[in-house]
């Protein structure tokens, strides 16, 4: 208990605490200073979420307490030594840190500050592997920082990210995304397929498993596409339930499908999650009790009403057509438009639009910004949609 100071410093949640404990770490470095690991004395200067920072007099610098860092001979605890100016701001810095890097080859920290003050911000693949080359064959950290320095050459990208699945099977994940990126599909569900046969974490599972799902489904192994579902929604968090949610949606079995959303609701407090859902309900399954609940939800939901008249300034935020086409053309409807509200409500989003546009009437009531005024426009597209993507519009600070 020699050095709880230190732990009452991190339990600090108010300043009358953070100082005292700060005081009394301070007077047990004065006292003891050889006894102090060097993270905890980094963490009298380091500052705190809830004030300002504390240095409690008379507060020596972290590097002066000591003649030599590290020890002589040694290449002792690094990683907190890299916030120390002895260490890292002296006019041979690299020079030392080539000294420290050919005692501890091996040692991840030295390494990485090495290269940090040799090469900058940006070092090349090349340089990383100079530096990191001892620790290649059992190390995540510098196999990923390598591939991202190679993202240039996806094959060279590719060959590195494997290798660190190879010792950190969730890397699979990590390479899935990046074929799904790439259009790269067959590779991509190899990917996945490994990180949830040699992953353990649920977590990673769930999040990879909509797409996964869908592969399946889309070649038409349906049984393996349901137990994934269901495995990814046993995890229950949000991810892993959509995965099964959009399957049974896939599926036609709306009803199904709905419940999951339900629970989604109500295991993160987010009454309108189930907004979009029956917002596309409208378009699969019309003229079902989709609509009432829809028209119901938005009733509760903090959705903003929007009357044209009481509309003044530019926008800040609204939605804009990606591209324009006959239908908009027909409804009088510009590519340059900025749509901010529709039914009545407020659209601050593209998902807002989508959900309003639902609303009332098979006619839409579009307010847009053009030439510097507010303006209605009413539109008859077919099943309420121009045939367009709609994105997010935020003005220019």
């Amino acid at each position: 208990l020699r050095l709880y100071p230190f732990v009452r410093r991190q339990n600090a949640t108010d300043n009358a605490y953070y100082h005292q404990a700060q005081d009394d770490s301070m007077a047990l470095i004065r006292r003891q200073p050889h006894l102090i690991p060097a993270e905890a004395w980094n963490y009298v200067s380091y500052s705190v979420p809830f004030g300002k920072i504390y240095y409690p007099p008379p507060h020596p610098f972290i590097n002066e307490w000591h003649r030599h860092n590290p020890p002589p001979g040694t290449a002792y605890d690094p990683h907190p030594r890299g916030n120390h100016p002895s260490l890292v701001n002296r006019p041979d810095t690299v020079a030392l840190l080539e000294h420290l890097h050919a005692l501890a080859p091996w040692d991840h920290d030295i390494s990485f500050f090495l290269i940090q003050k040799r090469f900058g911000e940006k070092p090349t693949a090349a340089q990383l592997m100079e530096v990191y080359g001892p620790e290649l064959d059992y190390t995540t950290s510098p196999m990923i920082t390598i591939a991202k320095a190679s993202m240039a050459n996806p094959a060279v990208y590719v060959e590195w990210m494997n290798k660190a699945a190879m010792q950190t099977p969730r890397i699979y994940y990590r390479l899935g995304d990046y074929f799904v990126t790439q259009g790269r599909t067959e590779e991509a569900a190899q990917a996945y397929t490994d990180g949830m046969a040699r992953s353990p974490d649920p977590l990673e599972l769930a999040a990879a498993a909509r797409w996964m799902v869908n592969y399946l489904e889309d070649h038409h192994e349906t049984e393996k596409a349901t137990a994934l579902a269901d495995r990814a929604a046993e995890v229950y968090s949000q991810p892993g339930l959509e995965a099964k949610a959009a399957l049974l949606e896939r599926r036609k079995q709306y009803d199904d499908a709905f419940k999951i959303h339900q629970a989604i609701a109500e295991r993160y407090g987010d009454p309108e999650e189930i907004l979009p859902f029956l917002a596309r309900m409208q378009q699969a399954a019309p003229n079902s009790k989709y609509r009432a609940l829809l028209t119901e939800a938005i009733a509760g939901s903090r959705f903003e009403k929007i009357e044209l008249q009481k509309l003044s300034g530019a926008p800040t935020v609204g939605v804009v057509p990606s591209t324009e086409n006959d239908e908009m053309r027909k409804a009088g409807l510009r590519q340059t438009d900025i749509i901010v509200g529709v039914q009545g409500y407020r659209t601050p989003t593209a998902t807002r639009y989508t959900i309003v546009r639902e609303l009332g009437d098979p006619q839409l009531t579009l307010i847009i910004w053009r030439d510097h005024a507010y303006r209605e426009l009413k539109a008859a597209p077919p099943n309420r949609r121009f045939g367009v993507d709609f994105l997010d519009y935020r003005a220019a600070k």
